[in-house]
C-alpha cells in the first residue's frame, strides 16, 4: 500500500483471526507532522491515539504515579492515591461467540444476567425510560459480551464498539470498529454506553497510554461521536475522590462535576449523596448517568 501524503503517529500491523503472522525486513520511515503534535494539543489527534493503537503500552513495572505527573493525576494534590496494581493488556483479540450472545440474551430474559450486578437493573431502568429501540449503539469498552448484549436485547438496530483492545464479534449487528474508520465514514450514533470504562482511561491498565485526564478526554471523544441531542448512559465508581493506581478512579465531589462538564444531566439512577461519604477507596455503586450531548 502507498502511504505517501498520509499523517499519522504510529503504523499498527496487526491480524483480526487467530493465526501466525510472519514479519519479515520491516522499515518504516516518516517526519513529523503538524496535526500529530507530540504535545497532545490537537484534541482529534489526542482522542484517536485512545482508541486507534496500542504502541504506548505502559512496562509492567510501572506501579507508582510518576511525580512529574502527580499534580495533574491528583488535581493539584487534591485527590489521594492508594494502590492496587492490574495489568490487563491482551496479546490477541477477545473472540465473542454467537453462542456466547445467544446465552447472554437468555439470561437477561431470565432475569440472571450477572454483568455488574445491580449497575445492570439500574441501566436497564435507563434503557426502559430513554429507550434505544431501532437506534443504534456505540459501546465504549468491551471486554466480553455485556453492554453489546444489552443494546440488542433493549432493541438496537446496531451497535458499535471502540475499544483498546478491539475484540472480534460474530454478531452481525455488532460492528467492532477503530476510531479511525469510524470517524473516517462520518458515522454518529443515537446512544452512547459506557459502563465502568471511562475510570481506566489512562492509567495504563488496559494497555492505554498514560494519561492524566485520560477521563475527561474519553468524555470529549463521547461528544464527537454521539449525535447532538443523543444520550450517554455512563457508569463510574462513585464515592470519596480518589486515584486507585492503576486500577480505577473513584470519583467524589471533586472530580464528578468535571467529569460530566459540558453534557446535560438528564437523570440518575441508583444515585444519591451518601455515596460521597463511604470509606476511602471503597465505593458501593457504579450509578448510571444519563447524559444529553449538547
Amino acid at each position: 500500500m502507498d502511504f505517501r501524503k498520509k499523517e499519522a503517529r504510529f503504523v499498527r500491523l496487526q491480524l483480526r483471526e487467530t493465526q501466525y503472522f510472519h514479519l519479515d525486513e520491516v522499515e518504516i520511515y516518516g517526519t513529523q507532522c503538524k496535526s500529530c503534535d507530540a504535545t497532545g494539543t490537537d484534541e482529534a489527534a489526542l482522542a484517536a491515539n485512545f482508541y486507534r493503537h496500542q504502541t504506548q503500552r505502559p512496562p509492567v513495572t510501572l506501579r507508582e504515579v510518576s511525580s512529574e505527573m502527580l499534580p495533574a493525576f491528583t488535581v493539584d494534590d487534591k485527590i489521594p492515591v492508594l494502590h492496587w496494581y492490574i495489568n490487563n493488556t491482551v496479546s490477541s483479540p477477545t473472540h465473542l461467540g454467537m453462542v456466547a450472545y445467544d446465552n447472554a440474551i437468555d439470561q437477561l430474559n431470565r432475569g440472571d444476567f450477572k454483568y455488574y450486578g445491580e449497575t445492570l437493573h439500574h441501566l436497564s431502568r435507563a434503557l426502559n425510560q430513554y429507550p434505544v429501540l431501532n437506534k443504534s449503539v456505540l459501546v465504549f469498552g468491551l471486554t466480553g459480551v455485556n453492554c453489546d448484549a444489552i443494546s440488542l436485547w433493549k432493541g438496537a438496530k446496531l451497535v458499535y464498539v471502540i475499544d483498546y483492545n478491539l475484540p472480534i464479534s460474530e454478531h452481525p449487528q455488532v460492528q467492532v470498529i477503530s476510531y479511525e474508520h469510524y470517524t473516517k465514514s462520518n458515522i454518529q450514533a443515537d446512544t452512547g454506553i459506557s459502563i465502568s470504562s471511562f475510570e481506566h482511561d489512562g492509567l495504563g491498565r488496559y494497555g492505554d497510554p498514560i494519561n492524566p485526564t485520560g477521563d475527561f478526554e474519553a468524555m470529549k471523544l463521547a461528544k464527537k461521536l454521539i449525535k447532538k441531542g443523543g444520550f450517554l448512559f455512563l457508569a463510574v465508581p462513585v464515592g470519596k475522590d480518589c486515584i486507585v493506581w492503576n486500577a480505577h478512579r473513584i470519583y467524589g465531589r471533586i472530580r464528578l462535576p468535571m467529569m460530566l462538564e459540558g453534557w446535560e444531566l438528564i437523570e440518575c439512577f441508583g444515585f444519591d449523596d451518601s455515596l460521597f461519604d463511604q470509606r476511602l477507596g471503597a465505593y458501593r455503586k457504579q450509578p448510571v448517568f444519563v447524559l444529553k450531548n449538547l
